[in-house]
């Protein structure tokens, strides 16, 4: 199905992402779009039913509900996508103690910085 307007093809971009995405958080080998669905539909078939469904219909608000669910079942082996209020840390595990509390340190230096020099940080 052929996007008709910016709203569906960016959603169209991101259920493509999140493919791959799959793929990647499980540590599983991509082999292009067609070997993934074909894999999908054999090994994890709510994650298939869920992408027919997006590309079975022309309804924005159920493409976007569809992509939402999507969403957290693809990252839901790396604890869900980014919410609200949620600090992201980067960094590895190899001795490294308390990455949460220094990256959570961070931000706070950083924001408090921002907050000296002017910036809006609401």
């Amino acid at each position: 199905m052929i996007p008709k307007t910016p709203g569906e093809l960016l959603l169209n971009t991101n259920i493509y992402w999140l493919i791959q995405t799959y793929f990647r958080v499980r540590l599983l080998p991509y082999k292009g779009e067609k070997a993934a669905l074909n894999w999908l539909q054999r090994n994890a078939a709510e994650i298939f039913d869920l992408i027919k469904r997006f590309y079975q219909t022309r309804v924005l608000s159920e493409q976007l509900s569809i992509t939402k669910d999507l969403t957290d079942r693809v990252l839901e082996p790396i604890g869900g996508p980014w919410k609200r209020g949620e600090l992201i840390t980067f960094g590895t595990t190899d001795g490294v103690e308390n990455l949460t509390e220094k990256g959570e340190a961070f931000f706070k230096a950083l924001i408090m910085e921002s907050a000296d020099i002017g910036f809006d940080t609401t």
